[in-house]
């Protein structure tokens, strides 16, 4: 009946009389009439109301609807007309969809829900409520079945990098991440993360053999871990029931004096020695070496600035920490080295990879009676150096980038010569105490 209703309004000239009387000869249910009537007004935005006869107490449509006179009911037999909602108010009305609301903008006609995923906030919109409601649905729908099949290591693993350390932690150590996780073999790393069982890590641990890669490995772990138990991916955290790999730090080896002057004149032959000199000479990490520009040299102040370091991916990255960034005095035998060195604009002196250097090194050493020494092992000879000069540690620290008051300088950098051992051998031999005991 509505669409007759449409029907008639849209392509018929006819006025609300004539209407009812069409009305009057499809159906006797006054309701039903009524109702209709009520849908016509909405498409006629014209205001039909009933009234309350105060005399007679019957209900009445206003005078001019005659043809409705026959259809008069008393007050009793009527049901009270119910205020429908209209379309668009039942529309603005709240929508949950699992606990999430949908809302509507208020500068425009569309709208919108937003969702958590991992960590992450994900926003969805559309041009209805029903739209939101049905896109949302979906997505819920894909989190639950990715929980019911069940994430892997593997995937957890890059989930984690990308939520908690890609953009929030330097280079260099996303670098580490993925030399370490290299250690993790296939059977573990692509299986159901809350599938692995305890012996399997204790296992990997073991077959370790290199103590500081083995803690190294825990340590990854146990940071992976920990997030997917906050995400509720495991239920029982594993790796807290294994005990930390224990890595006792070893010092480095400082060269004697005449240790350095032996290697010197080894590493004449190689296409290397001046970046061997250059790290003996002031004290540098071999990345920070590497990454050397010629802006980074004042010859006029005699000052030398570093500011960045050469990654063994073959990529330029900031310094290890903010203490590493420091501009430090270029010492004599430094200078007189760069005047010797072509140096081009924008580029790197020392255009070498870190493994190259490692490599050649130990060839150096095999055919000496040098001890076992890696290239590292020349900043820690230029710290001993210093020490041995009784320059104060503040500043020591100051120009090999370590903090100030730090421990690791004396504890890890700083060795006993032999030189400086006998030095201070024949200092006590000397002393008035030795003296008059080997008198009487």
């Amino acid at each position: 009946m509505l669409d007759f209703i449409e029907h008639l309004f849209y392509n018929h000239d006819m006025n609300l009389d004539d209407i009812i009387k069409q009305l009057n000869k499809m159906s006797d249910d006054f309701h039903k009439i009524q109702g209709m009537l009520i849908c016509y007004s909405q498409l006629k935005k014209d205001n039909i109301q009933t009234y309350k006869d105060e005399e007679t107490g019957i209900i009445k449509f206003k005078e001019r609807y005659p043809s409705l006179k026959k259809f008069e009911k008393s007050s009793e037999n009527v049901v009270e007309e119910k205020k429908e909602v209209a379309p668009k108010e039942k529309e603005q009305q709240t929508m949950k969809i699992k606990g999430i609301t949908i809302f509507k903008n208020k500068n425009c006609k569309t709208w919108y829900t937003r969702y958590r995923k991992d960590g992450k906030q994900y926003y969805i919109s559309g041009k209805t409520q029903n739209e939101v409601a049905e896109k949302l649905r979906d997505k819920l729908n894909i989190i639950k079945k990715e929980k019911q099949v069940g994430i892997t290591l593997n995937q957890w693993y890059l989930k984690w990098l990308d939520l908690y350390k890609i953009g929030k932690v330097k280079d260099a150590t996303l670098v580490d991440y993925k030399s370490i996780i290299k250690h993790i073999p296939n059977e573990i790393i692509e299986k159901e993360i809350k599938n692995i069982k305890i012996d399997e890590f204790i296992n990997l641990l073991n077959n370790i053999k290199a103590e500081r890669q083995k803690q190294k490995v825990y340590e990854l772990l146990k940071a992976i871990f920990d997030k997917a138990e906050v995400h509720k991916i495991i239920k029982d955290n594993i790796i807290k029931m294994i005990e930390k790999p224990k890595h006792k730090k070893e010092k480095g080896i400082a060269l004697s004096q005449e240790e350095q002057k032996t290697f010197l004149n080894l590493c004449e032959k190689s296409k290397y020695k001046n970046i061997y000199k250059f790290i003996l000479y002031q004290g540098l990490r071999v990345s920070e070496a590497l990454a050397i520009t010629k802006n980074d040299i004042n010859l006029k102040t005699k000052e030398l600035t570093i500011n960045k370091s050469f990654l063994q991916t073959n990529k330029i990255s900031d310094c290890k920490n903010e203490q590493s960034n420091r501009t430090m005095p270029l010492f004599e035998p430094t200078i007189q080295l760069l005047n010797k060195i072509q140096i081009n604009d924008n580029d790197r002196i020392f255009k070498y990879t870190y493994k190259t250097l490692q490599k050649d090194i130990k060839n150096i050493i095999n055919n000496s009676t040098l001890p076992n020494i890696t290239i590292h092992d020349l900043r820690h000879s230029f710290i001993t150096n210093c020490q041995n000069e009784n320059i104060p540690e503040h500043i020591i620290q100051s120009w090999v980038g370590h903090e100030i008051g730090s421990k690791v300088t004396k504890s890890v950098y700083t060795h006993i010569t032999k030189d400086a051992n006998l030095f201070n051998i024949n200092k006590l031999n000397q002393s008035k105490f030795y003296s008059n005991s080997t008198r009487q």
